[in-house]
């Protein structure tokens, strides 16, 4: 049991499964406005239940997800209480950094973290954007 409590990965599943709400309900209000017609006509088909969630409800929903793990991953890194419990030792986040940084009143570290925090935002939030668009690029082409 101590090596799982000692690794990051115990934190990085207690803040997916903390956040796991969000997504959930990101994806089901996409997999609702996904018309119903669509999985029935595949049905009618004759098509196996996994190849219509492959081929015609996955790529639908390429967007959603890639939604759903931006709004889980902004709340992720910037949670506090979850990483204070659960770091290991000699391991810091940097939202625990920003927070022992602002009880001690180091100014311009506290600065530069932010700042590199709000870099790592929008980073993120530009890579999803660019994937998003890529995305609708790929799957608005016709199909000949």
């Amino acid at each position: 049991v101590y090596p799982l409590t000692s690794s990051s990965f115990f934190c990085l599943f207690a803040l997916v499964s903390h956040f796991l709400f969000i997504s959930v309900k990101i994806i089901q209000s996409g997999i609702e406005q996904i018309p119903m017609e669509v999985e029935n006509a595949a049905s009618v088909l004759q098509g196996a239940k996994r190849k219509i969630v492959h081929c015609i409800l996955l790529p639908q929903l390429q967007g959603v997800l890639l939604c759903s793990f931006f709004v889980v991953f902004v709340c992720a890194f910037g949670e506090l209480s979850t990483t204070l419990l659960l770091v290991p030792p000699g391991r810091e986040t940097i939202a625990a950094k920003i927070y022992n940084v602002m009880h001690y009143g180091a100014d311009d570290i506290l600065a530069t973290l932010c700042t590199i925090t709000v870099l790592i935002l929008f980073t993120m939030g530009g890579l999803v954007l660019l994937c998003q668009k890529t995305v609708i690029n790929h799957f608005s082409k016709p199909v000949i």
